[in-house]
């Protein structure tokens, strides 16, 4: 497989053609990534979405501890995963919005940058490096990692780190002791971010065993070493991740749905439906797709089978890393598309049953991510063989403009870049879900929102409130009607009118309403009854009727059980306008420990006449109402 560089010799039109069609080619991904980011900021709302409530069900956010970080969750143990999500709430409060749109520039920016990179490794020929890197444009299309939940990217993570390995192992020079230290460090987050990701890295271990030892050029020796590095990670977070599928799992991921095994038909109909929904091959013709990924799988297998046979043989040095590579991508695909098969083939519906239907079902959900990284190698070691017999310039030409010509109809007949679509999608399903929130946190009971998550939410969303996580501020209690008993107050200040406590404000006469002459900073002193029992309240509501000369600014305190003194990191405030007529102020009181019965209300911060109406709290917390 000689590597010439493609120097067309034809008219200076045409070499300018072919200099904008590869510009086009290399840009054409990097043009993705972009829209992606940018239609992510455009249509993201900030609610967390179905495991992302897992933390704030139990209260773990933003924590660092060990004993968290290393208790497994769905079937897999993440504890780099749950690092970089206690970090995201420490320092993004869980915005969603922000939180996702940095994993995606992040994760995607990073697996082209070290694409392109090991494509440079393998190839002179501008052209072929053009065609191979236009083909990462199937990892960039709508509805992998992004759009859903948060925590999803944590799937892509090991293969940042895999490709930067290999980028690692492919040095000219010898490895020194850093690059080595970097490849362990790689190994061991890959394994504790996914299960996929620890035997994907002891796969990779192996295959570089191998083929180091099968190698005849220099660089085997950075190969060997490479895969001494991350033997150790790869096998303690492999056999870390076994521990939890057998001992903590029992085998199973959901009772009703067995692991599925290579000698069953359905598991690999299963696999070449993720295999097919890589290549976005249509969902409507199931037999067509079904051929043409048969084919390509077909392809792929080839091309390893061969090129681990060539790796034997002396060839050129950019021929051995390109077929390293992609036999050692081929390899960990495969490996996780097995994972995924015994795990999930058996999860369809029961109405589901022939081949070409368990071949389409398995086109859903991003498990296919993975397989998006091979076709950048399966088209750079095919032009590579092509071009061994086809070495013209005239060739190339026709592969560049017909590479052109593929992503020019795949982009108007699919949705290979309509990002904008799919967001705007993922937008009218979490807006449906936030309008359910809503409407349930106004009601005593459960908050099941299908859209958001299928279980019970109300605790997750109180420690959110409590923690002041961003999601909170954009899901208010509405204020209930001052005199309403459904549900009653827990406090209504026109009952206890002879209890309050002043302090710099005098009560003047007056019937029903604490009318006050107010110095500054007058403060009143509440007093709920001992018989509603605030230390289960997580969230307290008040609302009060008020009318001020002056405007001005209103304050509650509020104290915790294990408090002693009132303080402003435990208020909440809210404007006052001046006015004749009664105006109504609404507070929220969050804490997840529950209150103390004392409040105290500071109704204005400046001395005049105020009168208050009327002062209900209520307990909003959506497990407990008084």
């Amino acid at each position: 497989m000689p590597d010439q560089d493609a120097n067309p010799s034809g008219n200076l039109f045409s070499h300018k053609l072919m200099a904008l069609l590869r510009l086009a080619l290399i840009i054409l991904p990097m043009a993705s990534l972009i829209i992606s980011a940018f239609s992510w900021l455009k249509y993201g709302i900030d609610i967390p979405i179905y495991d992302d409530w897992r933390q704030y069900n139990a209260n773990d956010m933003g924590r660092l501890d060990l004993t968290y970080l290393f208790t497994p969750h769905n079937d897999t143990l993440y504890t780099f995963g749950l690092l970089l999500d206690s970090l995201a709430y420490r320092f993004l409060e869980g915005n969603t919005v922000a939180y996702q749109f940095i994993s995606l520039i992040a994760v995607l920016g990073g697996l082209l940058a070290l694409q392109w990179k090991l494509l440079s490794k393998c190839t002179q020929d501008k052209n072929i490096l053009a065609i191979s890197f236009s083909f990462t444009l199937l990892m960039l299309q709508p509805d992998t990692y992004w759009g859903f939940q948060n925590l999803a990217y944590h799937q892509a993570l090991p293969l940042v780190c895999l490709l930067g390995i290999l980028a690692i192992a492919l040095r000219q020079k010898s490895l020194s002791a850093g690059p080595l230290a970097a490849s362990f460090l790689m190994a061991l987050i890959a394994g504790l971010t996914y299960i996929s990701g620890a035997f994907s890295a002891l796969v990779l271990c192996v295959a570089f065993f191998i083929i180091g030892l099968l190698k005849k050029t220099d660089d085997r020796k950075n190969i060997l070493r490479v895969a001494a590095a991350i033997a150790l990670p790869s096998m303690a977070t492999t056999a870390a991740q076994l521990w939890v599928i057998v001992a903590v799992q029992h085998g199973t991921h959901r009772a009703d749905a067995p692991m599925a095994f290579p000698w069953e038909s359905d598991f690999w109909y299963f696999m070449l439906g993720k295999v097919g929904r890589s290549l976005m091959l249509p969902i409507s013709h199931p037999t067509f797709s079904l051929v043409a990924t048969s084919a390509a799988t077909a392809l792929i297998a080839l091309i390893v089978i061969v090129g681990f046979f060539r790796l034997k043989k002396e060839i050129a040095p950019a021929n051995q890393n390109a077929l390293l590579i992609t036999i050692s991508l081929a390899a960990i695909v495969f490996v996780y598309l097995l994972l995924i098969s015994a795990g999930r083939t058996n999860m369809r519906p029961e109405s589901v049953t022939q081949a070409e239907d368990i071949f389409i079902y398995g086109f859903y959900r991003f498990h296919f991510f993975w397989v998006t990284l091979l076709w950048p190698w399966v088209a750079l070691i095919t032009l590579k063989v092509l071009r061994a017999r086809r070495p013209s310039n005239a060739f190339m030409f026709l592969m560049t403009t017909a590479t052109a010509g593929l992503w020019a109809a795949a982009i108007h007949y699919t949705a290979i870049v309509d990002s904008p679509a799919f967001f705007k999608a993922t937008m009218k399903h979490r807006s449906d879900g936030v309008s359910c929130v809503l409407e349930k946190i106004q009601e005593s009971g459960p908050i099941i929102c299908p859209n958001i998550e299928s279980s019970d939410i109300s605790q997750g969303l109180n420690n959110g409130r409590a923690a002041g996580a961003s999601f909170a501020r954009t899901l208010p209690f509405l204020p209930i009607a001052l005199g309403t008993n459904n549900p009653a107050p827990s406090y209504r200040l026109s009952e206890h009118l002879e209890t309050v406590g002043l302090y710099n404000a005098e009560r003047e006469q007056s019937q029903g309403t604490l009318d006050l002459t107010a110095q500054n900073d007058p403060n009143v002193l509440i007093t709920v009854p001992q018989d509603k029992d605030l230390s289960r309240c997580q969230t307290l509501n008040i609302v009060v009727s008020m009318t001020a000369a002056e405007p001005s600014l209103a304050q509650v305190f509020y104290l915790t059980p294990q408090q002693t003194g009132f303080s402003e990191a435990y208020s909440a405030t809210t404007p006052v306008t001046a006015s004749n007529t009664p105006q109504t102020l609404t507070l929220t009181l969050n804490s997840v420990n529950g209150f103390q019965h004392e409040l105290r209300f500071d109704p204005v911060t400046t001395g005049q006449k105020i009168s208050i109406k009327e002062l209900e709290i209520r307990c909003r917390s959506t497990t407990y109402t008084y």
